[in-house]
């Protein structure tokens, strides 16, 4: 609360200091006025100096104060801005690593986080805009109603048609802001997909290998006349009403300098005041305050209305806090989760076309699953979202604990998918995955995480000490930290068995390039510490996807000891194409375009001669050439 109650502060103070500018320039008009009138009539050369050196110096005071409080007013504004724009940071990591998987590779969901990111993190950010915009907009106001009272004095009739030419003129440029945040046209992801392979660094290489940017750049300019020629038929729209807008404004103008003009040959004002409210006038009509402040109040308003939709987006249960804790819409934890809080089923959040397919009520067992025993493939199929095929095809099938299985195939054949199926990256599919006889949707997150642990080809990488990398983040438990340690100095044994002196803080060395004296690893060396990263959870089921890669055949031997010696207490899935590590397993599952065609041990499958066969045939000649 402390922050909250420092920005509350700061705003207030940003605003006070808006109003005593606006006062100022209300009076710095009036002041001016008996200048200009002191020196006209002749009195200030005849000697009375008195009254002309007190409006010279209230002048200077009051420039001086509007240049002083302009310059506090922004230094407060950039300290509130700091302060809101890490907080909105912070809701937007906590919130994004409790979104599904699904919805975080989804399109939408990338513009959505995107444009959020620009308001948040841009350089006149909607913290910059909402406060200092919105001061701009009082700092109107108190001119108008001040130019108001200065010409109601001499004429009543002058200040209230005034007044309501002014305030019609707001309301036509509220409306022109409205209609130009409504005409935004935006690029498809196909053009920004298109625009980063065309220029991006990542396809350089390829760019310049295959000559392909060309062919792109064209497929760019398509996409781009479309989203100009429908930006200019946008345009055409919106500059009626820009067009009505300034058509007022000089009406304004032009009305209030006839009307002053006929006040002052009348003499009911002197020409002092006729010079000062004509000035304040023009000036407060040129400035367009009100015109720029309404126009970023409307981004703000488009801010609210994107931060509303992520922040209603659906959550797995449970992810984004260590102890279970779920996190309110302002970043406040309210509590902790115990797997009973429901989502609604199905329900989308409308603009962006993101749905909430498949996040279902929870309905566990009162002490979740604490000894796995069994788990089951029940007809499941399953296609990406956004696309057609089905990735996998009606499987079935079952394992228990204490196994060690295996899914083989060629590329594409859906090994991958089993795993993000497996680790709930994706719970859109068909059929059931079954944990003991309850469906792995209906688990809460912490319980899964208590069960598997799940190594992917592209398994994160930290530029941190060796021990930290094999337990990220752990709670630093006696048990917990022997265990890193103990294979993170394994480790570091193999790796100076050629004396290379690269690990001279052993277990706690640095990896990387953030610490001077980091150590950068090679692909084989990374894999090597993400297997033990996995060997140090104390799971029941532990999935592999490709460990082996980057491996060379001698460490690939011990590498199937260490995943196997592990089998009798707890379940082993493994999917390789690395068929020495494969032919070890109880049971192999052989992959074919998302179906299982062939099923068995190493032994059985090799006699029926069928496409494991053929599989590991052409491994084993490739590997004795």
């Amino acid at each position: 609360m402390g922050d909250r109650r420092k920005e509350l502060a700061y705003t207030v103070a940003i605003f006070l200091q808006k109003l005593a500018t606006a006062a100022a320039d209300v009076l710095w008009l009036v002041l001016l006025a008996e200048l200009i009138e002191e020196v006209i009539s002749g009195r200030a050369a005849a000697g009375s100096m008195e009254k002309t050196a007190q409006c010279v110096l209230g002048l200077l005071l009051l420039s001086a104060w509007k240049r002083m409080g302009y310059s506090f007013g922004r230094s407060l504004t950039l300290k509130l801005q700091t302060m809101v724009r890490f907080r909105y940071q912070c809701r937007m990591v906590e919130k994004t690593a409790k979104i599904p998987y699904r919805l975080l590779t989804d399109y939408a969901f990338c513009d959505l986080k995107r444009e959020l990111q620009d308001h948040i993190e841009g350089g006149e950010n909607f913290v910059w805009a909402i406060v200092q915009k919105s001061g701009n907009l009082v700092l109107y106001i108190v001119r108008t109603l001040g130019m108001s009272l200065l010409l109601a004095r001499d004429s009543l009739f002058l200040g209230t048609l005034f007044f309501l030419l002014e305030t019609s003129h707001c309301l036509m440029t509220a409306l022109g802001a409205e209609q130009e945040d409504s005409f935004a046209v935006k690029c498809s992801p196909e053009r920004q997909y298109l625009e980063e392979l065309a220029l991006g660094q990542r396809g350089a290489g390829e760019r310049g290998l295959f000559s392909y940017a060309g062919y792109i750049a064209e497929r760019c300019d398509r996409e781009g006349e479309n989203v100009r020629k429908a930006r200019h038929a946008l345009q055409l729209e919106y500059g009626k009403t820009s067009l009505a807008e300034q058509t007022l404004a000089m009406l304004v103008c032009i009305l209030t300098e006839i009307a002053l003009a006929a006040l002052l040959a009348g003499g009911r004002i002197s020409l002092g005041y006729f010079i000062a409210l004509s000035m304040g006038m023009v000036g407060l009509i040129e400035k367009n305050e009100e015109g720029n402040a309404l126009r970023y109040l409307q981004r703000v308003k488009s801010f609210a209305k994107q931060w509303n939709r992520f922040m209603d987006l659906p959550e797995t249960e449970g992810m984004g806090s260590e102890d279970g804790e779920d996190i309110d819409r302002n970043g406040e934890k309210s509590g902790k989760g115990n797997g009973k809080r429901e989502h609604g089923e199905g329900n989308g959040i409308g603009e962006n076309g993101i749905r909430n397919n498949g996040v279902r009520k929870n309905e566990v067992r009162e002490n979740g699953i604490r000894e796995f025993g069994t788990l089951e493939f029940r007809k499941v199929s399953f296609r990406y979202p956004r696309t057609g095929r089905y990735v996998l095809h009606d499987l079935n099938l079952q394992l228990t604990k204490g196994g060690y299985y295996a899914f083989v195939g060629a590329n594409g054949s859906g090994k991958t998918t089993v795993v993000k199926l497996l680790s709930g990256l994706y719970d859109n599919y068909e059929g059931e995955i079954l944990l003991d006889g309850i469906e792995q949707r209906k688990l809460p997150f912490q319980e899964r995480r208590r069960i598997f642990a799940i190594l992917f080809q592209d398994a994160a990488r930290y530029e941190d000490t060796i021990a930290q990398n094999i337990l990220p983040g752990s709670p630093e438990e006696e048990n917990a930290v022997s265990v890193k340690r103990r294979l993170a100095e394994e480790l570091v044994r193999e790796w100076e068995t050629g004396g290379s002196g690269r690990f001279s803080r052993g277990a706690d060395t640095f990896l990387g390039g953030l610490e001077t004296d980091g150590v950068m690893l090679s692909a084989g060396e990374w894999q090597q510490l993400l297997i033990a990263r996995e060997l140090a959870q104390p799971a029941q089921i532990r999935v592999l996807d490709e460990p082996m890669a980057s491996l060379d055949i001698f460490r690939q031997g011990r590498v199937y000891e260490q995943i196997t010696q592990d089998a009798g207490n707890c379940m082993t899935i493994l999917c390789s194409h690395h068929m020495a590590a494969v032919r070890r397993a109880k049971r192999i599952f052989v992959l074919k375009e998302g179906a299982i065609v062939e099923e068995g041990s190493h032994g059985r499958l090799m006699e029926e001669n069928g496409l494991y066969a053929k599989l590991y045939g052409t491994q084993r000649e490739t590997r004795r050439d």
